[in-house]
C-alpha cells in the first residue's frame, strides 16, 4: 500500500517561498495560479521564510529545489518546452517552469506511482494506482481520462509515437491510444516482473517464469528462456539476444537462451554505446564491453538506488540511497552532490536546456547544470 503524506508543498527558491495547499484528491480537477484551497488549486505567497538553496548548493551546480510535500514513487519527466512534470504519491500531477515554479496542478484518483510519459507533440501520459490512464495538453487540459480493465503494474511506454502500453497485473501488456481506446492487449505469462521496455519497435517483456517476449504489436515474435525471473530488462541486439538483471547478475542472453555472459553482484544496469554500464552491490561504478569485459571499475562510497544515466558529454550520473547524486567523470573522477535527505530516483537528462532532474522519495526534486 502506498503511504498517505501531508496536505502541504512549498518551493524554496533564493529565499522566496511558493506555498501550494493541497486539496484531496476525490475533489480531482484542473488547478492554476490563483485558485483556493478548497478547489485543489494554487495559492501563492511571496513572504520569504528559509531557503533550500544555498551558495555552497549552487556551487555544486544545484540551482533550485522544489518540495512536494510527500513521497514521490517515480522521477519527474521534462516536456518538450522544458517544463517538469512531476507524479506525486497524494495523486498530483505538477507541473513545474524552469524555475522550479508551479505552472499548473490536477489532482487525481490515488497514487501517481510511476513517471510522467511526454510525447513528441507534448501530450503528458499518466497512470494511477487507482486504475485510471489520463492524458493531459501542456497547458493542463484534461485530454481523455480512461479506468483499465485491471491494475497498472509497471511504467507506461511508447508503443507507437499515438499509443501507450504498461504491463497489468493480469500478465497482459495493454496499449491504449488517443481518446483513451485500448487497441490491444498480449499475454505475456503468469506475472510480469520487467518491461515493456521497446528496442528497434518491438517490446521486450519479462515474466517471473523465466521467460522473456518480444512483441510486435500483439504478436508474439519469439520467447527467450533466461535462467531466473528479470528484475529488468538492459538491452537488446536485432538478432534477439537480450541483456537483463536476474538474481543479482547482469546477464547476456542469446536468442535460444545460451548465456553469453555473466556479471555477478550487479544492482542496477543500462546499455550505453556498444556496452554497458552497471552499478554493483559494493557501491562502484563498472563499465562493461558488450562481451561482459570490465574496462573500468570506479568506487562511489554508497550503493546506487537506480540505474546510472550517461550525458553527451560522458559523465556519468548516479542515484544513491543517502539523497546524494555521484557524478562519474570522463577520467573517473567522482563529485558527490547533497541533493535531498532520502534515496534519490533516476536522474532525468534534460540536454537541450543542460540541467539534471533529480528526485527523492521524500518529495524532494532538484535541478542541477549538466557537466560539460
Amino acid at each position: 500500500m502506498f503511504p498517505r503524506p501531508g496536505r502541504r508543498a512549498a518551493l524554496f527558491v533564493g529565499g522566496s517561498t511558493l506555498v501550494v495547499a493541497c486539496a484531496s484528491p476525490a475533489a480531482a480537477g484542473r488547478t492554476t495560479r490563483g485558485w483556493s484551497p478548497g478547489s485543489g488549486a494554487t495559492r501563492q505567497t511571496s513572504e520569504p521564510t528559509r531557503t533550500l538553496v544555498t551558495d555552497a548548493d549552487r556551487a555544486m551546480g544545484i540551482e533550485w529545489r522544489f518540495d512536494a510535500g510527500g513521497p514521490l514513487y517515480a522521477p519527474p519527466a521534462v516536456g518538450v518546452d522544458g517544463a517538469v512534470y512531476i507524479g506525486t504519491a497524494d495523486g498530483y500531477l505538477l507541473a513545474l517552469d524552469a524555475r522550479g515554479l508551479v505552472q499548473w496542478a490536477y489532482t487525481l484518483e490515488g497514487a501517481i506511482a510511476w513517471s510522467p510519459l511526454v510525447d513528441r507533440n507534448g501530450r503528458i501520459y499518466v497512470a494511477t494506482t487507482a486504475q485510471r490512464l489520463c492524458s493531459f495538453y501542456p497547458n493542463g487540459v484534461l485530454g481523455w481520462q480512461a479506468k483499465t480493465p485491471v491494475h497498472v503494474g509497471g511504467e507506461l511506454a511508447f508503443a507507437s509515437p499515438a499509443s501507450v502500453a504498461f504491463a497489468g497485473t493480469d500478465g497482459n501488456v495493454w496499449a491504449y491510444a488517443e481518446y483513451g481506446s485500448a487497441v490491444w492487449h498480449a499475454g505475456v505469462g503468469p506475472s510480469i516482473s520487467a518491461g515493456p521496455r521497446y528496442f528497434g519497435g518491438r517490446a521486450f517483456v519479462a515474466s517471473v517464469d523465466g521467460s522473456v517476449v518480444v512483441l510486435d504489436g500483439a504478436m508474439r515474435r519469439s520467447v527467450v528462456r533466461v535462467p531466473g525471473a528479470c528484475d529488468a530488462i538492459v538491452g537488446a541486439r536485432p538478432d534477439g539476444a537480450v541483456t537483463l538483471i536476474t538474481g543479482g547478475a547482469l546477464i547476456g542472453v542469446g536468442p535460444k537462451g545460451d548465456v553469453r555472459f555473466r556479471r555477478d553482484g550487479v544492482a542496477w544496469a543500462d546499455s550505453v554505446g556498444d556496452g554497458f554500464i552497471a552499478v554493483e552491490h559494493d557501491g562502484a561504478l563498472t563499465r562493461l564491453t558488450s562481451e561482459g569485459a570490465v574496462a573500468s571499475h570506479t568506487p562511489l562510497g554508497e550503493e546506487g538506488a537506480a540505474a546510472p544515466v550517461v550525458a553527451p558529454s560522458g559523465a556519468v550520473y548516479v542515484a544513491g540511497t543517502s539523497g546524494v547524486l555521484a557524478i562519474v567523470g570522463k577520467n573517473g573522477t567522482v563529485r558527490r552532490v547533497p541533493v535531498a535527505s532520502a534515496a534519490l530516483h533516476r536522474p532525468v537528462l534534460d540536454v537541450a536546456r543542460r540541467r539534471v532532474l533529480v528526485a527523492a522519495g521524500s518529495g524532494i526534486v532538484a535541478s542541477l547544470r549538466l557537466e560539460d
